[in-house]
Formats: structure tokens, C-alpha cells, sequence
């Protein structure tokens, strides 16, 4: 129950770290959730190789 609430905070966080452009907290996050087993890997590894190239 646990590691989906925390692969889903990480996904999140990592989210709310890229709005304020915290893109090398925001990759620590997403990178923790892809290791968690996160449902949506595949977005989350595209947010990754697009931080910061808005």
C-alpha cells in the first residue's frame, strides 16, 4: 500500500519541484518513482528527458 502512495507522491513531487524549476529535484523525484515501480514509467521517463526545456 505504501510503495503505490510513495511512487505516486514521488511522481507528484517531482511535478510540483519542475513548476518552480527545481528541475535536478524534480529528476531525483520522478527517477525514485520509476525505481518504485510507478504505473505511467513511460511518462514519467519523458518528463525526465524534457526538465528544464520548456
Amino acid at each position: 500500500m505504501f510503495a503505490g502512495l510513495n511512487r505516486n507522491l514521488g511522481d507528484h513531487l517531482g511535478d510540483v519541484y519542475s513548476q518552480k524549476k527545481m528541475y535536478n529535484k524534480a529528476i531525483e523525484q520522478w527517477e525514485k518513482a520509476v525505481e518504485l515501480g510507478a504505473e505511467d514509467r513511460k511518462i514519467i521517463e519523458e518528463k525526465i528527458k524534457n526538465a528544464g526545456r520548456k
